[in-house]
Order: C-alpha cells, then structure tokens, then sequence
C-alpha cells in the first residue's frame, strides 16, 4: 500500500501544471522579419490563473520612445489544453505554456510562449504575424515577480 501512495503522490506531482499568477515587471526586446531590433527598457504583465482558466492581461511595454499594449486573452484550461473560445489552441505543462492563434479569414497568426525557470523568472515571447506584408513582431521579456 505504501508502494501505491508514493508512486501516485509521484505521478501527481509530475502531473501539476505551471502556476504564471502574478504581477510581473521586467525588460526586453522588440524586433521583426523588416529589420527593426529595439531595447525594452520597462515591460509589465499581470497574470491570472485557476485551476480552469488562465488570464494573460494586457502586456504594456516600453521600446524606445514607444509604448504598446497587446490586449489580454483568457484562456479555459481542460487538462493540459488551452482553449479560446471553444477551440484547442495550445498546452500548458509544469514549467511552459505554448499558445499558437490563427485567424483563417484574414491569415494573422500569433504565438505566445511563457516558461519559468529554476530561479522564478517568467520568461516571455509573443510573437504576431501581419499577412498584408508577410512579416513577423516579436516581443521577448523575462520577468521577476
């Protein structure tokens, strides 16, 4: 018996997904497919997460003299699958959660990457694609709480 509770408590363990809740401020870089590669001096994102849903709030940042804001996206979480309205877009596991988001109408596409260390850094990429022109922004940032 005791065999059976050490390999469950083991397995489950394993099984626990990452937990990104948090108000995080860090730097980065901003860069795309045209050439443009720009220092982040200032990136914040507030996180929200339970056991059936994530909420990636708004990422505000500061490039240069440039300040964005990508809007926030709530995901449901089922397992391991991450769902936008309805639809499996991506995974989350003990230390990463990968997201890839199309829009078959107009050919946009974007792709959200977030892992955590071993030292409690939130590492971050989110990348969008703009069909008109067939190039790529990317956002990086690593983050400490």
């Amino acid at each position: 018996m005791k065999k059976v509770l050490a390999i469950f408590m083991i397995l489950s363990s394993s099984l626990a997904l990452a937990d990104f809740s948090g108000k995080h401020q860090g730097s980065g870089r901003q860069y795309d497919s045209d050439g443009l590669n720009i220092e982040c001096s200032e990136a914040s994102i507030t996180i929200t997460q339970s056991s059936d849903k994530i909420e990636l709030g708004a990422l505000i940042f500061q490039c240069g003299e440039n300040i964005g804001i990508w809007e926030p996206l709530e995901f449901s979480i089922q397992g391991t699958n991450l769902f936008l309205e309805g639809k499996k877009v991506g995974d989350i596991s003990h230390d990463t959660l990968n997201v890839k988001i199309s829009d078959l109408k107009t050919g946009e596409s974007e792709i959200i990457y977030l892992s955590t260390d071993s030292k409690g850094v939130l590492n971050l990429s989110r990348m969008w694609n703009d069909p008109s022109n067939r190039s790529w922004l990317t956002f990086e940032a690593s983050f400490k709480e």
